[in-house]
């Protein structure tokens, strides 16, 4: 059995040795900007010269991959975008918010304050949009409406199923009407204010 003072001399020794020999270093190019790497011989498989490059060789691989296999890509991902969706209207509540409608199929995400298109568009479309609120921690500022409570915000600003005055034959409401004069690509919408 050795001591502590043979083990310290015993680690002091192999720290100067490492010193004198360093281990021998291969020069090679980064696989995305061509610079001059130094890989250590225990570590061939460096391809990279920075984290940017690495995530850059990543993202090709993958983009190549897809390509040998589509179909494959298509399956995960919407796979993936229908996990996330779940998890939103899990983390919603799992019904809509006015009617307690429970099948998911009807079931949209609504702004509460307005301004959804800007938000989709900002975001860069649906998928990524749902992926922005599950990163965010689902923010307050969203709800579940079913399709029919959704359209019904939207065109009277209340719902049928909470107001029962409103809602009796076909109505939309002054800010709705105002929304869609100018584009409102050739529907006249009746109006009964």
């Amino acid at each position: 059995m050795r001591t502590e003072e043979q083990l310290e001399m015993r680690r002091a020794y192999c720290r100067q040795w490492r010193l004198d020999h360093p281990r021998p270093k291969i020069h090679r190019l980064c696989k995305i900007c061509g610079t001059d790497i130094e890989v250590q011989k225990n570590k061939p498989c460096q391809k990279y010269c920075s984290d940017k490059c690495m995530r850059e060789g990543k993202r090709l691989l993958h983009r190549a991959a897809a390509k040998r296999n589509p179909e494959k890509r298509r399956t995960t991902k919407r796979e993936y975008e229908r996990k996330v969706y779940e998890s939103i209207i899990t983390a919603y509540g799992g019904k809509c918010f006015c009617c307690g409608e429970p099948r998911r199929v009807f079931l949209n995400i609504d702004h509460i304050h307005g301004g959804g298109n800007q938000d989709r568009k900002k975001c860069g479309g649906c998928s990524s949009w749902y992926r922005w609120i599950r990163r965010n921690k689902f923010p307050s500022t969203y709800r579940l409406l079913c399709a029919n409570c959704n359209l019904a915000f939207k065109r009277l600003g209340s719902c049928p199923h909470k107001d029962e005055t409103v809602g009796t034959g076909i109505y939309y409401s002054s800010k709705y009407r105002a929304s869609q004069a100018g584009g409102s690509h050739g529907r006249n919408y009746p109006q009964f204010d």
